[in-house]
C-alpha cells in the first residue's frame, strides 16, 4: 500500500473515543452525542428534543422498562411536559454516569423527577443535600418537601428542629404556606417549645391562608377575643374549651401541657433563691405551699426545697411535687427524691422529668408534701426576686398547712430557663 494511501485512510477512519475511557464514560459520550439512540423525548414547554438508549433508560428504572417494554409500550417520540428540559438532563446524567448536580433551585424538581421514575437514589441524594435546611429556620419548608416526596428519615429531622425551635420556625414566613398534613404534624406534636398562645396565634395566620383546621386549646383571654369568633369551631368545641378553662376534664381537648425535646433544650438553667437565711429544725410531712407568676414565660424546670439536717435512708428521702394552675388544675405531679437533687448549700435542686411552659403572668402554686426527715428551711424571705430580667412574685397559698408562706417555709425557689 502507498504512503499516500494509507495517509487518506487515516483521514477517513476517526480516532477512537473509546481509548481510555470507562463504560461509564463511553455510555454518557454516546449520550451526549446520540450515538445510536432509539427514544426520542419532547421536553418541558419548549418541547425540546433530547434522546437516549431505551437500554440504558429501562436498566435503572422500572417505569422506563414498563414504558418501553410493557403491554401498551410507547411508540414514537415520547411528550414529557411535566418535567423541564434542565432537570430531565441532569437525570439522565444520573442514568448514565450514578452522578446528579443536586442545587436549593432544582431539588424540589429532582425530586419530583425522582419520584415519577421511581429512582430512588436520586431521592436519597436530595433527602441528604436538604439535612441541612431541616436543621434552620427552613426546617418547615423541608418538612413539607420530606411529606410530599415520602422521604420519612427527612421528616423526622424536620420536625425534631421545629420541636425544639418552634418559634423561630413557626414566626418563619414560609410556616403559613404548609399544607394541612403538616400543619396537624406539628400541632400533634407533644414536644413544642413555645406557648399554647404562640402556637394558637400562628394558628391563626395559617387559617387566614389555607381556610379551617381545628384548633387545640389555647390561652383563654386570646380564644374568648379571637378563636370564638372565628368560625372556626362548631359551637360544642367552643364550649368544651370553656369547660376545660374552668377546670373540667373535656373530650377531645389534652389537659396535658407539651414540653420540650429534653430538659436542657431550653437553655441555660437559672435558680431563684427566696430566703437570705436559713435555719434549722423544720419538720412536717404536711403541704408546703405557695403561689406564684413569672413577668415573662418561662420553662419550669425543677424546684428548690431544704435539704435534710442529717443523712436519711432511700425510704425517707422520696416526697411529692405537684403544679397547680389559677383553677387548681393539676399540670404536674411526681414522686422526686431529694438525694438525686443537686446540693446548692443546705438547699437541693431538684430537676423534674419535663420541663414546663409558664405564662407570663399567670400564677400557679407549687405543693410539696410527704417530706419525712428534719430538714432546714428559709427565713427572712423575699416575696418578689429578680434574676436576668426575670421577676418571680410570691403569694401565700391558702393550701399550705405547716406554715410555709412568703416569709419563711421549706420552698427555697425554682429552677427554670428562658
Amino acid at each position: 500500500m502507498s504512503l499516500q494511501k494509507t495517509m487518506d485512510n487515516q483521514k477517513k477512519e476517526p480516532d477512537d473515543w473509546r481509548k481510555n475511557k470507562t463504560l461509564q464514560d463511553c455510555m454518557l459520550y454516546m449520550l451526549q452525542n446520540e450515538i445510536m439512540c432509539d427514544v426520542t423525548f419532547r421536553v418541558g414547554e419548549s418541547r425540546r428534543m433530547i434522546k437516549a438508549h431505551k437500554n440504558i433508560l429501562a436498566s435503572r428504572s422500572r417505569v422506563f422498562h414498563t414504558m418501553f417494554e410493557g403491554s401498551l409500550p410507547e411508540k414514537g417520540e415520547i411528550s414529557i411536559p411535566d418535567i423541564d428540559e434542565d432537570t430531565f438532563s441532569n437525570l439522565l446524567l444520573f442514568v448514565y454516569d450514578d452522578d446528579v448536580l443536586i442545587s436549593n433551585k432544582n431539588v424540589d424538581s429532582l425530586l419530583y423527577a425522582g419520584d415519577k421514575y421511581m429512582l430512588s437514589t436520586v431521592m436519597s441524594k436530595c433527602s441528604a443535600f436538604l439535612i441541612s435546611t431541616a436543621k434552620s429556620a427552613d426546617a418547615v419548608v423541608t418538612l413539607s418537601t420530606a411529606r410530599k416526596f415520602h422521604l420519612e428519615d427527612l421528616q423526622t429531622e424536620s420536625l425534631k428542629y421545629i420541636e425544639e425551635n418552634t418559634a423561630e420556625c413557626l414566626s418563619s414566613i414560609h410556616a403559613v404556606e404548609l399544607n394541612s398534613q403538616c400543619v396537624q404534624l406539628i400541632l400533634e406534636s407533644e414536644y413544642l417549645s413555645c406557648s399554647e398562645t404562640d402556637v394558637c396565634i400562628f394558628f391563626m395566620k395559617w387559617i387566614e391562608n389555607q381556610c379551617r383546621l381545628q384548633v387545640s386549646a389555647c390561652r383563654e383571654k386570646y380564644f374568648s377575643n379571637e378563636v370564638s369568633h372565628s368560625l372556626l369551631l362548631t359551637t360544642d368545641e367552643i364550649l368544651g374549651v370553656f369547660r376545660c378553662h374552668h377546670g373540667e376534664d373535656c373530650s377531645p381537648f389534652s389537659s396535658n401541657p407539651r414540653c420540650p425535646r429534653g430538659p436542657n433544650q431550653q437553655g441555660e438553667t437559672k435558680y431563684i433563691y427566696r430566703h437570705t437565711s436559713v435555719s434549722s429544725g423544720w419538720r412536717s410531712s404536711a403541704a408546703n405551699a405557695l403561689v406564684f407568676k413569672s413577668n415573662r414565660s418561662i420553662w419550669l424546670k425543677g424546684c428548690i426545697i431544704f435539704g435534710p439536717v442529717s443523712s436519711v435512708s432511700e425510704s425517707h428521702s422520696k416526697f411529692t411535687f405537684e403544679l397547680t394552675d389559677k383553677s387548681t388544675n393539676s399540670i404536674c405531679h411526681e414522686v422526686l427524691d431529694m438525694q438525686s437533687g443537686t446540693s446548692l448549700n443546705e438547699t437541693r435542686g431538684i430537676t423534674l422529668t419535663k420541663p414546663i411552659i409558664l405564662n407570663a403572668e399567670s400564677q400557679y402554686t407549687i405543693i410539696i408534701r410527704d417530706i419525712k426527715p428534719s430538714t432546714y428551711y428559709g427565713s427572712n424571705c423575699k416575696s418578689v426576686c429578680t434574676e436576668e430580667n426575670i421577676t418571680i412574685t410570691f403569694e401565700n397559698s391558702t393550701k399550705s398547712a405547716c406554715g410555709t408562706d412568703t416569709s419563711k417555709g421549706q420552698i427555697a425557689g425554682i429552677m427554670f430557663s428562658i
